[in-house]
């Protein structure tokens, strides 16, 4: 097998969600707090109500990846 010069960089949460409760659940409660009050704002490619579920499984479906549909109850 040849030697490669590769490098990996990336971001591993799994072990710290699961083991960082405390953590966890202060970063949660301070996101949430942040969404209230409007300082961050998650982008949408549509947002649609209850009674339009069949219209949002299709788009849905034809967003890119990463874009988020809501359904607004």
């Amino acid at each position: 097998m040849a030697a490669r010069n590769l490098t990996w960089k990336g971001f591993g949460i799994d072990h710290w969600l699961a083991t960082a409760s405390q953590g966890r659940d202060m970063m949660t409660a301070e996101l949430w707090a942040l969404l209230r009050e409007g300082a961050v704002q998650l982008s949408a490619a549509a947002v649609y109500g209850l009674n339009q579920i069949d219209r949002e499984v299709r788009a849905a479906s034809a967003t890119p990846s990463g874009a988020k549909v809501i359904i607004h109850i």
